[in-house]
């Protein structure tokens, strides 16, 4: 991310990490590492004790071009100043996100303050980085939807569409959550758009069914009005109307309708490839093709028995013309 604009860059780094306790609560230990301004709002930094400049350097740098990325897509929103907090522990976690989170939630995007807290385990390889960048790009989403609209009228945005949105600008559906999402289409299991206006999170595999179909719905919309249909949706909820008339007004389309289009349209996607290539699939395949190897081999063997036995018959009628048993002595 060298290559940014000048103003992306930190326009305020604190110097080798200066050690800053998190709050008046000595049970944090994570450290200050500066600040950035982004087309979001200046960011505040902190990260784990033991991290070095270059890391706070190259985060600093990633916050700042990760907004830009939404703002180019999506369009410019308010600016608000925010904190970044990485954190290399559950302890630390709950900490800064002020609860106790479920052991697979490693993400949250808070509003009040506003906030965005990641557990991570290490930033210094590319790997690392890539997911780093793909959780926090998540998280900004919904930093930068939360700017959106004012905060008598933040609830009119569906948990699916906060969601969606955000999946969608991260990368999209990982093969793990297009999996669940189609496992759940064989079984019966999706869940009408109005059962996903609030997103709870129960379990690890309902929440990635959530998140999918909610990723789904956003992909209709942009399949059904592109991107500059989703950017105008997206500007028309700044008035602060109800989610379902403004989506009507803005594209064209009465709600009921897109919500009826979307459980036909996500009843009808063609993913037997997706499935086909699910690394788990031989194990699943494994006993069907074991039993289906028997049943062909076994009826092999009884299509040359029957041969074998034919040509003996005919064997017997060639030796022996007249049916007459002979005996030689």
């Amino acid at each position: 991310m060298n290559g940014a604009p000048a103003y992306l860059r930190p326009v305020l780094l604190a110097a080798l990490l200066a050690a800053t306790p998190a709050a008046a609560d000595s049970t944090s230990v994570s450290i200050h590492a500066g600040s950035t301004h982004t087309v979001l709002g200046l960011c505040d930094i902190w990260l784990p004790p033991g991290y070095a400049s270059p890391d706070a350097e190259y985060v600093a740098g990633a916050v700042s071009d990760l907004s830009l990325v939404l703002t180019d897509r999506l369009g410019p929103t308010a600016e608000r100043a925010f904190e970044l907090v990485l954190v290399d522990n559950r302890g630390e976690f709950d900490y800064w996100t002020g609860r106790q989170s479920p052991e697979w939630i490693h993400a949250l995007a808070m509003n009040h303050p506003p906030r965005l807290v990641l557990l991570v385990s290490a930033i210094a390889t590319p790997a690392a980085r890539k997911n780093l960048e793909r959780t926090l790009l998540h998280e900004l989403t919904h930093a930068y939807l939360h700017r959106l609209v004012s905060p008598s009228t933040r609830r009119n945005l569906p948990g699916w569409f906060h969601e969606g949105i955000a999946v969608q600008m991260s990368g999209g559906m990982e093969r793990g959550m297009q999996q669940t999402v189609l496992y759940a289409r064989w079984l019966g299991q999706l869940q009408p758009l109005g059962a996903l206006t609030t997103i709870r999170h129960k379990t690890a595999r309902s929440s990635e069914l959530a998140y999918g179909q909610s990723a789904l719905a956003v992909e209709l919309i942009v399949e059904d009005h592109g991107d500059a249909g989703l950017r105008k949706l997206l500007n028309d909820l700044r008035g602060g109307a109800p989610f379902e008339s403004v989506f009507e007004q803005s594209l064209g389309v009465p709600w009921p309708q897109f919500a009826d289009r979307y459980q036909v349209w996500m009843r009808r996607r063609n993913n037997l490839l997706l499935a086909l290539s699910d690394p788990n699939i031989i194990f699943m395949l494994l006993p069907l093709l074991l039993v289906a190897a028997y049943l062909v081999t076994r009826a092999r063997g009884k299509r040359r028995k029957a041969e074998w036995e034919q040509m003996d018959k005919s064997a017997d009628k060639l030796n022996n013309p007249g049916g007459i048993d002979t005996f030689i002595e």
